[in-house]
C-alpha cells in the first residue's frame, strides 16, 4: 500500500526500502544499479545505492569486508566460474558462508550442502550428471543468486590456424592447445 502516493510501498508506516552495494569505480555496474533502481521504483521499491571502494567490498571477514560480513541487501558483483561444477559448494554450500567461504548468499540448505560433496567426490559422469542436475534445480528454486550477464570475451586468432575452440569459463583458451595446427 502506497498511503502517502510518492510511489513507493509502506507496511505499518514503514517505507519498503532495499539497499544495493557495488564497487566504486565500475561504471557498468553503477549504470546497472540506476536501471534497476527504476526497475524497482516502478514495483513501488525504493533501491538505495550504497557502493564501496573494491578493498571494502571484498575485504575480508576481520577487515569488515561487505560481502564477507554480509552487510547488504543486494549485492552486485562478478565472479569466475570454472567450468567443472563441483567448485560450485564454495558458493552454495553451508560448509562456506563466511567467515569460512564465499557463499555470499549465505543459502543453508542441507540437501543441496549433500548434493555439492557428493558431486565432488563422484567420478561417474552418469552419477555426477544426476547429482548435478539436482544441484541445478534447487539453485533455481532458492535463487541465491541472479545473474544479470556473462561477460563474452573475443579472441583474435589468424585464419589459418585450425583446432581452435574458445573456452567459455576462466580456465584460458589453451585448454586444447595439443590439438591446435597453422595450415599454410
Amino acid at each position: 500500500m502506497d498511503a502517502d502516493g510518492d510511489g513507493i510501498r509502506e507496511k505499518n508506516g514503514k517505507r519498503l526500502s532495499i539497499g544495493i552495494s557495488t564497487t566504486t569505480g565500475s561504471l557498468n555496474r553503477e549504470r546497472t544499479e540506476v536501471v534497476l533502481q527504476e526497475q524497482f521504483r516502478s514495483l513501488g521499491v525504493d533501491l538505495r545505492i550504497r557502493n564501496h571502494h573494491p578493498t571494502v567490498m571484498f575485504g575480508s571477514y576481520d577487515e569488515g569486508g561487505i560481502l564477507k560480513t554480509g552487510r547488504f541487501d543486494l549485492a552486485l558483483y562478478a565472479f569466475l566460474a570454472p567450468p567443472d561444477p563441483s567448485t560450485k559448494d564454495g558458493s552454495y554450500s553451508e560448509r562456506f558462508i563466511p567467515p569460512a567461504g564465499q557463499n555470499y548468499s549465505r543459502i543453508r540448505n542441507a540437501r543441496l550442502t549433500e548434493l555439492l560433496t557428493r558431486g565432488g567426490r563422484t567420478f561417474d559422469f552418469a552419477g555426477r550428471k544426476r547429482i548435478y542436475d539436482e544441484v541445478a534445480m534447487i539453485v533455481a528454486d532458492e535463487i541465491p543468486i541472479i545473474p544479470l550477464l556473462w561477460v563474452t570475451q573475443l579472441d583474435v586468432m589468424p585464419s589459418s590456424l585450425r583446432g581452435y575452440r574458445p573456452n567459455p569459463t576462466q580456465s584460458g583458451d589453451t585448454w586444447n592447445v595439443a590439438e591446435w595446427r597453422l595450415e599454410e
